[in-house]
C-alpha cells in the first residue's frame, strides 16, 4: 500500500499560522509588507524581510501510529534581521503554538493527532547578514478523523 499524499497540508499549516497571528499567508506568494512574517513554500526570496519558509521533506508510516496515520516531517525556516536572536522570536511562537499539541485541526481540513518539534536548528547568517534558523516538526496526521 502506498502512503497517501496530502496536498492541502502545507497551505493548511500556513493558514493556521496566519490565523493565530504568527505570519501572513498569500497563496500567490506576493507580499507588500513583511510584518507579520510572510509565509512561503520552498525558498525565501532575497527581497523578503522577516519571513517563514515551510517545506515537507519526508513522510513515513513508521512514525505514525498506523499506515492510516502517517507522520509528515516539516521544516520551518525563519529569517529575521541582523540580530542573532531574531529568528527565535518567530520560531519560539511557533513552538508554543504547535509543540506537543494533540488532536487539533488545521484550517478546518487537516486533522493532526500529534505535533512534536524534533529538531531546533542553529542560528546562521545569510549572505546579507540576516539571521536564519530552521526547526523541524513531525506531524502525525489522522486523515480518517478517528
Amino acid at each position: 500500500m502506498t502512503a497517501p499524499i496530502f496536498p492541502a497540508f502545507l497551505p493548511d499549516l500556513a493558514r493556521h499560522l496566519a490565523h493565530v497571528g504568527i505570519g501572513q499567508f498569500n497563496e500567490s506568494g506576493v507580499y507588500k509588507r513583511f510584518t507579520p512574517p510572510a509565509i512561503y513554500f520552498g525558498v525565501i526570496p532575497d527581497e523578503a524581510g522577516y519571513a517563514l519558509a515551510i517545506n515537507q521533506y519526508a513522510q513515513s508510516t513508521q512514525g505514525g501510529r498506523t499506515t492510516s496515520t502517517p507522520a509528515l516531517f516539516v521544516q520551518i525556516r525563519a529569517r529575521g534581521d541582523r540580530h542573532p536572536h531574531s529568528p527565535a522570536q518567530i520560531l519560539d511562537r511557533i513552538y508554543q503554538e504547535l509543540h506537543d499539541q494533540q488532536r487539533f485541526t488545521l484550517d478546518n481540513s487537516t486533522r493532526v493527532l500529534l505535533c512534536i518539534r524534533h529538531l531546533r536548528g542553529p542560528e546562521e547568517q545569510d549572505t546579507q547578514g540576516r539571521w536564519t534558523r530552521a526547526d523541524s516538526y513531525t506531524f502525525t496526521l489522522n486523515p480518517q478523523g478517528e
